[in-house]
């Protein structure tokens, strides 16, 4: 009965049967020893650890799908831009994620420098900084080595992709840097033809992919002109995604 209630009182529907577990055998040591001490600092010891995993990034994660996947995650989180922008995605990604890291590509010294004048772009030994064509780095560059869980393509030539980033041999040497389950992302803009420019590279992208998904998002207007391309060897499911 103290194990049930143990369980119901941490509000945790997903953990229910955890949690139970854990009562079962708080409630056993606390006989055992007839005292609630060992039961106490056990479980602070139970808590401690969970919360020093996690902070570790060693947690089990979830799949898009919602279902656990075991594995366990020591490395951290790493995330390859191609196209810095105002850089508000790298620097928002190391916020969330302390013990990341973001590696960014991109070819216009000016916007690096604008990026550092005028939106808190700052020197941080988390974030490598490559001043250099995407493509050309991705094939040359040493500092792009290392496997990320995410590629995002970011990088517009006036108003769409460049047609060097856009071709089965770019796709490909992106996947190249991508751990495995990792997601190759781009924002596309299809103004002129909506849909043409997004259905020609979902094809480009699914000789590389087992699966290529389109997110978009409609101006006041409703037009669908910007979209995100996700590419992945993983179904993922979008559900309940605003």
């Amino acid at each position: 009965v103290s194990a049930a209630l143990f369980a119901v009182a941490h509000l945790d529907p997903g953990r229910l049967l955890g949690t139970f577990s854990l009562g079962v055998v708080l409630a056993l040591v606390c006989l055992r020893t007839r005292s609630l001490l060992p039961g106490v600092v056990l479980h602070a010891t139970f808590n401690g650890t969970l919360v020093l995993l996690e902070a570790a990034g060693a947690l089990p994660h979830l799949m898009a799908d919602g279902r656990p996947t075991w594995t366990w995650r020591l490395a951290s989180l790493a995330l390859l831009v191609l196209g810095g922008g105002a850089y508000l995605l790298p620097r928002t990604f190391l916020a969330a994620h302390p013990r990341g890291h973001v590696a960014v590509v991109e070819l216009d010294p000016t916007v690096v420098r604008a990026a550092r004048a005028h939106f808190g772009l700052a020197d941080d030994p988390r974030l490598t900084l490559v001043e250099a064509d995407a493509r050309t780095a991705l094939q040359r560059d040493p500092r792009l080595a290392a496997p990320y869980d995410a590629v995002f393509l970011d990088a517009f030539g006036d108003v769409s992709i460049p047609w060097t980033l856009a071709t089965v041999e770019f796709a490909r040497e992106a996947k190249r840097r991508l751990r495995p389950g990792g997601v190759f992302v781009a924002n596309v803009i299809d103004a002129f033809e909506p849909g043409r420019l997004v259905a020609a590279l979902r094809a480009t992208w699914l000789e590389v992919f087992a699966e290529v998904d389109v997110l978009g998002a409609a101006r006041d207007d409703g037009r669908l002109v910007n979209f995100v391309l996700v590419g992945s060897d993983a179904r993922r499911t979008w559900a309940g995604l605003a």
